[in-house]
């Protein structure tokens, strides 16, 4: 065993701690003459990735076992949390943050351990990697020099730019800046103005700001336009069709919201006999125009998914893809990939069969007009038997199939989501309540039913494939809520299945309580992800679950485009697996990140458009309800699904916040509010640059 194979066995030992270069010298005898020669053994090993050293100059082996390594995300009061996957976040104090920056990864030691009450605590002992090489936020300037507050409230620290770094930026631009210089012994981080968007406040710079954080492209590059250009001027060849199912005889129809431009799924139905049905589900062939690892699929991966912001898409293929070739217009040939799947009077799966097809869409339809046909039998469809009938038995296989997800025990939130109506100039001209009915449950369940019959069948094919999953929520989380449910005079009977939940949902229904219920369950639970092997979804209470039927806008359906092509075509052989092998398990992890960074930033932007709505109304009086109790104030709902806080310093009286019974109270009056009260509010204020809405209380009913 040479020297270096020992200094690692030696820091490999659980009893042994990190060491300094000095007590390795004297652990391992190095002479005077031979310790110039082993500082750089040390140093060596270290670029090798062998070893690291910390802040504090101290060694460890550079392994799982011995590193405790995690993303560090900052509170705007300068402690933060060490994120863990499975498991209770790490809790950092101010003092041990070693002036990490939201985000960062960072390795850590453990300083306290986890308590029935208390998260485990930790200490960031070296910053492994910066991840915010940029910020984007408002320049406050001075004559001598300025600071760039960041928009990202995790990083509580302003930026400092000197007089020669701030590139003619103005007060209260929105800016971009680049990091020249990180924080440390608790100064700010310094950093010189790469980009001015506009003016601070501003919808269109807002958003375009939002854009640059999350790393967005808002344009496709040159080259990847041209690639779409020469696919969409070749169209269908025919060598195209060449053994492909050919349904353009079928009554094929299209329902999606009225603005959609992206039709990538399609639906027929046809009865077998009198109970069973054969639903077919048409998707549109992405993976037959895009080979992988062309211009296109490069952007693709990078993209991950399609971002919906209020104002925008910021697609993951360009309009001529997306919105032409692929995109199933009505009364046009379309290559698809197709589930014909034979579905009988209890809702189960009887046979099915996945094909490469052609069909033509006969028509496009959109969700309101037939949820207004099937809910009044009145409309434009009456004329047109052969499509009235169609969505009739749609509708009918619609509640067959809820049933059946719902008596295995899926969870249905019947969350209210806010729809942000736009005038022809991008400004919120309305909010209200989005709808969810029958025409959206019918293209829901049917897509459900695809994509888990996808799962299914190569699940048991035991082949490479990408699955979406739903973990079981940790035992704390669901024990917290147990014990929250349990205050509010309600339980969860059994063991943690999702048919108990489902069973508490419907106790609460129409409650008052119903809303801060649901969205605590919500929290509760595991965050769906991409892997690349199989588990639950517990959400939807099954055991298979992918995601098939989106190609245009989620590569994770894309890729499983490109397995099921290869099966069907006989060229899944074994290079072949082995090459999915490998890639799966990366695309799972990259595709899980791009869905949550377009989740954050979709989120966002309905912030910023919600807030630059209520600015129309300081001063005005709602009525709402309290959805939310916490030691700085309440969060309360108004009617038109806006959420506002009311700080507990504007409120009149001496309130405390009571967590055993989750309720504010005066102490002085015994006046109490607890989730569900009405109330009467004023808007007190409404900051876009913040995102914040902020309450004044005017009384309880």
């Amino acid at each position: 065993m040479n020297i270096q194979e020992k200094i690692i066995a030696f820091l490999t030992e659980k009893k042994v701690k990190s060491k300094t270069a000095r007590e390795l010298v004297e652990i391992f005898g190095v002479d005077k003459k031979q310790r110039k020669m082993f500082y750089s053994l040390l140093a060596k090993m270290e670029k090798d990735e062998l070893i690291i050293k910390n802040e504090y100059g101290r060694y460890c082996v550079n392994n799982d076992e011995n590193i405790l390594k995690g993303e560090f995300v900052a509170h705007k009061n300068g402690f933060g949390f060490i994120l863990i996957e499975e498991g209770n976040d790490i809790f950092i104090s101010n003092s041990n943050t070693l002036n990490a920056m939201s985000g960062d990864i960072v390795i850590y030691d453990i300083i306290k351990e986890e308590k029935k009450d208390a998260k485990a605590e930790g200490k960031i002992i070296k910053i492994a990697e910066r991840k915010n090489e940029q910020i984007i936020g408002t320049f406050s300037s001075s004559q001598a020099f300025g600071f760039v507050i960041p928009d990202d409230k995790r990083l509580s620290k302003d930026v400092f730019i000197s007089k020669s770094n701030k590139n003619g930026a103005k007060d209260n631009d929105k800016v971009v800046v680049k990091i020249i210089k990180w924080p440390q012994n608790g100064k700010n981080p310094e950093g010189k103005i790469v980009d001015i968007l506009g003016k601070s406040g501003d919808l269109n710079v807002e958003v375009d700001a939002i854009i640059k954080k999350c790393d967005y492209d808002k344009e496709f590059p040159l080259k990847c336009i041209k690639e779409a250009n020469k696919i969409i001027s070749n169209g269908i060849k025919k060598e195209d069709t060449i053994n492909r199912k050919d349904l353009r005889d079928k009554l094929i129809v299209t329902i999606d919201g009225i603005d959609s431009k992206d039709l990538d799924d399609a639906i027929s139905l046809e009865k077998i006999n009198d109970t069973d049905f054969r639903l077919g589900v048409h998707i549109a062939d992405v993976g037959h125009y895009v080979p992988e690892n062309s211009i296109l699929d490069l952007e693709a991966v990078k993209r991950g998914t399609s971002v919906y912001l209020v104002d925008r898409v910021l697609p993951m293929f360009p309009k001529e893809i997306s919105n032409g070739i692929c995109s199933l217009n009505p009364n046009e040939d379309r290559l698809c990939l197709s589930v014909i799947m034979d579905i009988d009077k209890n809702g189960a799966v009887i046979s099915h069969q996945i094909v490469e097809s052609i069909i033509s869409n006969k028509y496009r339809l959109n969700y309101k007009e037939v949820s207004d046909y099937l809910e009044n039998k009145e409309g434009i469809f009456k004329e047109n038997e052969e499509l009235s009938n169609m969505l009739i038995d749609m509708e009918l296989l619609c509640e067959r199939l809820f049933k059946k997800r719902k008596e295995r025990g899926a969870i249905d939130f019947e969350f209210d989501e806010i729809y942000i109506e736009l005038d022809n100039n991008k400004k919120v001209k309305n909010l209200k309540k989005r709808e969810r009915r029958i025409g959206n449950r019918v293209i829901e369940e049917f897509m459900l039913l695809c994509n888990e019959t996808v799962a299914e069948q190569f699940y048991w094919l035991e082949l490479p494939f990408l699955y979406r999953i739903h973990e079981n929520p940790s035992d704390e989380k669901i024990e917290n809520f147990n014990q929250f449910v349990r205050n509010l005079g309600y339980i969860v009977k059994g063991q943690i299945h999702p048919k108990n939940f489902q069973m508490l949902l419907e106790d609460i229904k129409g409650k008052k309580e119903s809303f801060v219920i649901s969205t605590l369950l919500l929290r509760s639970m595991q965050k769906a992800k991409y892997t690349n092997y199989q588990d639950i979804h517990f959400g939807l209470s099954c055991k298979y679950y992918s995601h098939f039927t989106s190609p245009i806008r989620r590569y994770p359906d894309l890729q499983i485009h490109r397995i099921i092509k290869d099966f069907i075509n006989n060229r899944m052989n074994k290079s072949q697996i082995d090459y999915y092998e490998e890639r799966l398990g990366k695309i799972a992890e990259n595709m899980s990140k791009a869905e949550r960074k377009a989740q954050l930033a979709e989120r966002e932007c309905d912030d910023l458009f919600i807030t630059s709505y209520m600015k129309n109304f300081i001063d005005k009086e709602f009525d709402g309800y309290v959805s939310g109790i916490t030691n700085f104030g309440l969060f309360v709902r108004l009617e038109n699904l806006v959420e506002g806080l009311v700080p507990i310093s504007l409120m009149n009286g001496y309130y405390i916040y009571d967590d055993k019974n989750y309720m504010l109270k005066d102490e002085k009056t015994n006046v109490k509010y607890c989730f569900g009260d009405k109330v009467k509010i004023k808007v007190k204020n409404a900051n876009v640059q913040t995102r914040q809405i902020d309450f004044l209380l005017l009384d309880k009913e």
